[in-house]
């Protein structure tokens, strides 16, 4: 009994690793992505050279992994995007430490026909 116990607390403290350190996957396709529309009501650097997204009444914030790295200039996009409507697609995953889907990864992010970023590998 003690044997089996430990057995499954074993499993179960694997299985939580292997779903908080699994990375966020990239998406192969805008239909491997969810989507949200709205107006940008802050742009900002967080964490290391991450550039993070937040939209007028939506409790989510989206975040570009690196975004400085691929080129993307804060400054530019602050003059281009604040205050305008924008579309951002994001990958369907879910992880522990972010159960409610508070922080999302940006995956791809539009201002009208125009195509600001996108990872997507198509």
């Amino acid at each position: 009994m003690k044997r089996a116990l430990i057995l499954f607390n074993f499993c179960l403290i694997l299985t939580l690793l292997v779903l908080i350190l699994r990375p966020v996957p990239t998406p192969e396709s805008i239909g491997d992505c969810e989507i949200v529309q709205g107006e940008v009501l802050l742009i900002g650097e967080a964490g290391a050279n991450d550039i993070m997204l937040k939209l007028k009444d939506s409790t989510q914030q989206f975040y570009i992994n690196r975004g400085s790295g691929f080129g993307l200039d804060l400054e530019e996009l602050q003059e281009k995007l604040h205050g305008r409507e924008v579309q951002i697609y994001f990958p369907k995953y879910w992880t522990p430490l972010d159960w409610n889907n508070h922080m999302r990864h940006l995956s791809e992010i539009w201002l009208g026909e125009e195509l600001i970023y996108s990872e997507i590998k198509n």
